[in-house]
């Protein structure tokens, strides 16, 4: 991938459970990594869930190879989350990141 082509910027954060002060699990985002990248989206579709349609688009983020990314984790990109579903898939340099967006994650 040509470095010209990374022009956003996004931050790859990481979830840290803790408990809150009633004793309740508490999910807390904390800074992994922050990295240039390149966006492209895949495909997307729409489905029922209880009577409510919830639209949801696949997303490809292409990265520099990145040590220690799993699927637990997610990429912020202004303000916008985007869900790792799988592992990074990499090549000798560059990684491409499989994300699930809901129309919901928009609004967090």
């Amino acid at each position: 991938m040509q470095s010209g082509k990374l022009r956003k910027t996004i931050i790859i954060e990481k979830c840290t459970p803790t408990k809150g002060e009633d004793g309740q699990r508490v999910e807390v985002w904390s800074t992994f990594k922050t990295r240039k990248a390149t966006k492209a989206t895949e495909k997307g579709f729409q489905h029922n869930i209880m009577d409510r349609q919830q639209a949801v688009t696949t997303t490809l983020w292409y990265i520099r190879k990145t040590d220690g990314i799993n699927h637990k984790m997610r990429v912020n990109y202004n303000g916008k989350y985007y869900y790792l579903f799988q592992e990074p898939t990499a090549d000798v340099r560059d990684a491409r990141l499989s994300v699930l967006r809901t129309k919901e994650d928009s609004d967090a």
